[in-house]
């Protein structure tokens, strides 16, 4: 039998860190015979997604040939790619099936990692900032959250999400982790992922994704919402400092949560019935009676960014 197992993210969830520790297991041997395929001078596969459009008529598609040029001819296989939890039509999670059954797959183990909406959205700032496949689904608000539209639940209501996979791969074929210390074995994506895989291996690395702070993510926000290229913005952005990182208003974060209750509860009784009805905790004490994500609350001027933008 031949199986292959799917690491469809989602994304801020440790994915840079897990990609990194299985190239590291690749090269020590130490998958157990698995192959873990990745396009050259990558670390991951989401090439295998492209995107079209923007807002409401963004569209996701599958890339074929990443799939029919990296997979070996015998043996299983580890791919993990968090832009395949941009897919939302059946039609091409199908022809993922399709492929991996001409492979000779028998069996495909679908993996998810699912973090909490409100932290996800904050933390998925940085990506809105840094590249233009966010900022084409999430738009140009410049704050801690994106301006709520309905298209929006496409991304964030996981529950119905992760049935379109589990229609075409079985529901006993997806995994679905919570993103939670508490929740993961050994506290971890890395060693979670590896227990799931039956990988006994110790792969130390390092957190691989830098953090940006309130001021730099604030800034290059603006940026984008001028339309500035998003290639540039890491190096305009590089030395700003602050000590705060990017948050809502606690009522903001609440709001937030509350449209995706329903979803959140269906995910509960199909994931975790026997734990919280929301599936997620229901604190939102890390978050400020104020939020410190409005312009106003720069550490730096505008004005000194708009010299750092004219050429040398």
């Amino acid at each position: 039998m031949r199986t292959i197992w799917l690491h469809i993210g989602s994304h801020k969830t440790g994915t840079t860190t897990l990609q990194s520790a299985l190239r590291a297991a690749e090269r020590q041997n130490a998958l157990k015979g698995m192959s873990y395929c990745h396009p050259v001078g990558k670390i991951n596969s989401n090439a295998l997604v492209n995107v079209l459009g923007k807002g409401a008529d963004t569209r996701w598609t599958l890339n074929p040939l990443i799939l029919k040029k990296r997979i070996p001819a015998e043996g299983d296989c580890i791919i993990s790619a968090e832009r395949l939890f941009w897919l939302d039509d059946p039609a091409e999670i199908g022809r993922i099936a399709k492929i991996l059954r001409r492979r000779g797959f028998d069996r495909v183990k679908i993996v998810a990692y699912l973090r909490r909406q409100d932290l996800l959205a904050v933390s998925f700032r940085k990506t809105t900032v840094a590249t233009q496949v966010g900022r084409r689904f999430f738009g140009d608000r410049i704050g801690a959250f994106p301006e709520y539209q309905p298209h929006m639940d496409r991304y964030f209501c996981y529950a119905e999400k992760l049935q379109l996979w589990e229609d075409v791969f079985g529901a006993e074929n997806v995994l679905v982790r919570r993103y939670d210390k508490k929740d993961l074995v050994g506290g971890d994506t890395v060693t979670d992922f590896f227990s799931l895989a039956g990988i006994d291996a110790k792969i130390a690395v390092k957190e691989q994704n830098t953090k940006w702070n309130r001021s730099q993510l604030l800034v290059g926000m603006w940026l984008q919402a001028r339309n500035h290229d998003c290639k540039d913005v890491p190096r305009i952005i590089a030395d700003i400092e602050d000590d705060q990182q990017l948050m809502p208003s606690r009522s903001e974060a609440i709001a937030f949560m509350q449209r995706f209750t329903a979803s959140n509860a269906l995910l509960a009784r199909k994931y975790d019935p026997a734990g919280l009805p929301g599936y997620f905790d229901d604190d939102f004490s890390r978050f400020p009676e104020q939020g410190n994500d409005s312009l106003s609350t720069l550490t730096i001027s505008l004005d000194e960014i708009e010299k750092r933008l004219k050429p040398a």
